[in-house]
């Protein structure tokens, strides 16, 4: 058998799935959601990693703003 690891199965397409588990009651479907189920943890990393991309973002965003703004609280006032 050549499923070994979480990856390996989620690796697989439903149909290869079907192939390799002599499972009589095994849809398709549910080899679907087996393998989907499998890949769940790429997904998760994906949203870590997405969360932290958009936390940076934010800081970012709100150290220009407060340069911005302390930028603005230095210029002289202008004449007029």
């Amino acid at each position: 058998n050549a499923i070994k690891t979480r990856d390996d199965l989620a690796d697989l397409a439903g149909d290869e799935l079907l192939e390799l588990v002599p499972a009589e009651g095994l849809t398709l479907d549910a080899a679907n959601t087996i393998i989907m189920a499998a890949r769940a943890h790429w997904f998760e990393d994906e949203e870590t990693a997405e969360g932290v991309n958009e936390e940076a973002g934010e800081e970012a965003g709100a150290a220009a703003t407060e340069s911005a703004a302390d930028a603005a609280a230095e210029e002289p006032a202008e004449k007029t």
